[in-house]
């Protein structure tokens, strides 16, 4: 069977983290615009600093990845930087205009998880044998399944 290289190991930890963290940021920014009241603008903040350290770890990401994962990976940075600023210009506002901003940089945080999940399935389907790999075990697999439902063995195919 396939086994992962060091390098490919690497990869999928640093984007899967990237990811983690994303997910994380959309969380928080999702919490802070539930609530009402001054912890709001706190977490609102708090999020912005997030915003801004992801943004700086996706930027070191996309060294050593192939252009369709570096595409990903910039349109992610560029939802983060929007997120980032929507926060901060929520800092600045008050009442209707702080929440329209909230729920739009939760919209780019959201999309940028979405960006950075594209960019992980670009990555893992840049490697061949993986991609060759999954193939024939979804051949296989549905091989299988018309075998059961018709009958006959997958094994007497020639």
């Amino acid at each position: 069977m396939f086994k992962h290289s060091k390098a490919d190991n690497k990869i999928d930890d640093a984007l899967g983290h990237i990811r983690a963290a994303a997910q994380e940021l959309h969380g928080a920014i999702s919490d802070a615009a539930a609530k009402r009241g001054g912890a709001v603008k706190a977490d609102v903040q708090a999020a912005s600093s997030k915003a801004k350290a992801l943004t700086d770890s996706v930027k070191d990401a996309i060294d050593g990845q192939n252009e369709a994962t570096k595409k990903h990976l910039a349109e992610a940075v560029t939802h983060l930087e929007a997120a980032q600023k929507h926060a901060t210009e929520s800092l600045k506002s008050s009442d209707q205009a702080f929440h329209s901003s909230v729920r739009q940089s939760l919209t780019n945080a959201r999309a940028a998880v979405q960006k950075v999940s594209e960019a992980i399935a670009t990555a893992r389907s840049a490697h061949p044998v993986i991609a060759t790999t999954v193939g024939i075990g979804a051949l296989l697999a549905g091989e299988a399944i018309v075998a059961k439902h018709s009958g006959a063995s997958t094994h007497s195919r020639k």
